[in-house]
């Protein structure tokens, strides 16, 4: 089931996408042994390397950021949702951003999969946005912190996944916001938590349809999870 929840015309400085929701719950068609493996914090795919620094330090920074004027281009691509922090799709090239982790040795830079979780002391989604969209001040504070990993595998075998996602149709992860109690991932208890943002399914990432696709059919998942 596909929702479309909300639409949303970004501004120049920012790219906040608009929210979808699809309910993960179609029952599975395949056959054979369960098989369920516990999360496994270090095991991360090749093809996601780059979202977030091999080996981050301090796993929490607050970034001093300042626009030559506030009509400059912030250059972040956000998934942003009501009630969970920003999640960073992207750090453009060319923009306030970039030129802040040029300033930066890596250990501080702003990376992609990092969460912004405020700006100028702003926690609210609503109030982050406008903040980004319209800043009234060239200097911007943005506390960041850096996701935590993990791996989980899980078997459907003929039952539902049971999860109510959330995502951006252009961004490039799924958020989890409900997991049904007689689920197969609910039921097996694969370590899979709501508020989790699945990064890739089975090796596929990159994109919210790919993302989907794999898990409506699949029946054996080996999931990227990213929790802050």
């Amino acid at each position: 089931m596909f929702a479309c929840c909300c639409e949303h015309q970004a501004a120049d400085e920012i790219t906040l996408l608009p929210v979808q929701t699809v309910e993960a719950r179609g029952a599975g068609s395949g056959a054979g042994s369960m098989s369920v493996g516990e999360p496994e914090p270090e095991k991360a795919s090749a093809a996601l390397a780059d979202t977030v620094q091999a080996d981050p330090a301090p796993a929490e920074i607050v970034a001093q950021c300042t626009l030559k004027d506030v009509k400059e281009k912030i250059g972040l691509r956000l998934e942003l949702f009501d009630l969970s922090p920003a999640h960073i799709a992207e750090v453009e090239a060319g923009g306030a951003i970039a030129r802040y982790n040029a300033s930066v040795p890596e250990e501080l830079r702003i990376c992609r999969g990092d969460y912004i979780v405020s700006v100028n002391g702003k926690s609210l989604s609503s109030q982050m946005a406008a903040t980004f969209k319209s800043p009234t001040s060239e200097a911007l504070e943005l506390r960041v912190k850096r996701p935590s990993l993990s791996t989980v595998t899980a078997s459907r075998n003929g039952r539902r996944w049971g999860m109510m996602l959330k995502y951006d149709k252009n961004g490039a992860s799924v958020l989890v916001t409900s997991l049904d109690a007689d689920g197969a991932l609910s039921l097996d208890g694969v370590g899979i938590r709501v508020g989790d943002r699945i990064l890739s399914v089975n090796s596929k990432s990159g994109s919210v349809e790919q993302l989907l696709a794999e898990l409506q059919v699949s029946d054996e998942v080996e999931l990227i999870l990213s929790r802050m």
